[in-house]
């Protein structure tokens, strides 16, 4: 370790120092996601990642170029805003609305800053990715290659992010057609990617919205089975999905109580690189079960 802190600081071998600084980078941004995904306790990670995450800023300074580590800083972006501050602004918005609010701003900049890292990711082997999205497209995504799934995933699921925590932004909203775009090409090129995040992905887009805003339950339902198949059954976000969104459009409560039962019989531990998704995605289950009047309009039952 003393001889490569010499070289690091050698002034004239900076050819070097720039290699081994850039496989140290991947090697350790690498390491801290598959920590955080094994680990079980929601608590430690929530406390603990913001300090991953100003590492994977200074990894990312470092190796400006490094595609895996750009990656793995989207990544870890978007899952924290989705998980610890999107999540706690949905809990406890009905009790208090101006804290919630204030949480989503913090999360729609932080999903901002996952977007752009993907974007960074991206621009390793395409130029200047966000402005040629805008401006055209159809031309950009046409030179996309099946290695470039995991950048374009993460960018549109940033900027998808984005668009759904800041509503009133009328500019972000006008372009969740060309996230569709973006998750489409992604979706052409390797549709069971990441154990289907992508199925799961458009079982969101299409169960969310109302028919007369494009959505479809049948589609939906379609994306949600594909998502099944592609994680093995061994996820519960897939589940919680379409709970949260077809089950309570068609109001079927009963459907909504079997999906997140479905999601909260999944043991986190059978999927080690997988914990802390599957439970974080199994306290969502629970807590939709305990607030469910908040969603459906439930038949009193009268006592005997």
């Amino acid at each position: 370790m003393f001889v490569l802190g010499i070289l690091l600081l050698s002034p004239g071998c900076a050819s070097i120092r720039n290699a081994v600084t850039g496989d140290m980078s991947e090697s350790l941004a690498t390491s801290a996601a598959l920590s955080f995904a094994r680990e079980g306790d929601p608590v430690l990670a929530a406390e603990a990642m913001p300090f991953a995450l100003k590492t994977l800023d200074m990894l990312a300074l470092q190796s400006p170029d490094n595609p895996d580590v750009l990656l793995a800083a989207a990544k870890a972006y978007i899952q924290y805003s989705n998980a610890f501050l999107d999540w706690e602004a949905r809990k406890i918005e009905e009790e208090d609305f101006a804290a919630a609010e204030m949480l989503r701003a913090r999360a729609a900049n932080l999903y901002r800053r996952g977007r752009d890292y993907a974007a960074a990711a991206l621009a390793v082997s395409h130029p200047d990715p966000l402005n040629n999205l805008l401006s055209d497209p159809e031309s950009f995504l046409a030179g996309m290659k099946p290695s470039d799934v995991p950048a374009l995933y993460w960018l549109g699921a940033g900027w998808a992010s984005l668009i759904a925590t800041a509503p009133s932004d009328m500019e972000e909203m006008t372009r969740l057609p060309l996230v569709e775009k973006i998750m489409r090409k992604a979706y052409a090129h390797e549709p069971d990617f990441d154990r289907g995040a992508l199925h799961e992905f458009f079982l969101l887009y299409d169960g969310s919205r109302s028919p007369a805003m494009g959505g479809d339950a049948q589609r939906a339902e379609h994306y949600f089975d594909l998502a099944v198949a592609a994680s093995g059954g061994t996820l519960a976000s897939p589940y919680v999905a379409l709970a949260t969104t077809v089950a309570i459009q068609q109001q079927d409560d009963q459907r909504f109580r079997v999906l997140l039962e479905q999601a909260i019989a999944i043991d986190p531990d059978t999927q080690p690189d997988q914990r802390l998704a599957n439970t974080i995605a199994r306290e969502k289950a629970m807590w939709y079960l305990a607030h469910i009047d908040q969603f459906f309009v439930l038949e009193e039952t009268s006592e005997p």
